[in-house]
């Protein structure tokens, strides 16, 4: 991955090999600019924490699966492709990303059951 490919706008739209690579919670995110990866970086924290709260309030437990803000903001910002490499598989479109099962991992009491 190089600055070559990058054209003097600064917007490279080959997202194989864009240098603009960001590493969140263990998945990579591939974007074209530099400003569509610095928006990133800047909303991403802020939508997970009103995602989870909205979610938790609604609810009424507590629900915690950043990937769903960190994929909903990662497709506002980047707007000129898409390219997200989760847990080692590549995804170049959001509809093939599919959530299933998230686990309940602290609280409750343990039956016999």
């Amino acid at each position: 991955m190089g600055y070559d490919t990058v054209n003097r706008y600064g917007i490279c739209y080959s997202l194989e090999v864009t240098p603009f690579v960001f590493r969140w919670r263990g998945d990579e995110y591939r974007f074209t600019s530099q400003k569509h990866l610095n928006s990133f970086k800047e909303d991403v924290r802020v939508r997970e924490e009103w995602f989870k709260d909205s979610l938790s309030r609604r609810f009424k437990c507590t629900i915690d699966i950043p990937l769903i803000p960190d994929i909903q903001t990662y497709c506002r910002c980047e707007t000129r492709g898409f390219y997200v490499v989760l847990g080692g598989v590549v995804f170049r479109d959001p509809k093939d990303i599919v959530i299933t099962k998230p686990e309940v991992i602290r609280g409750g009491v343990e039956t016999d059951a």
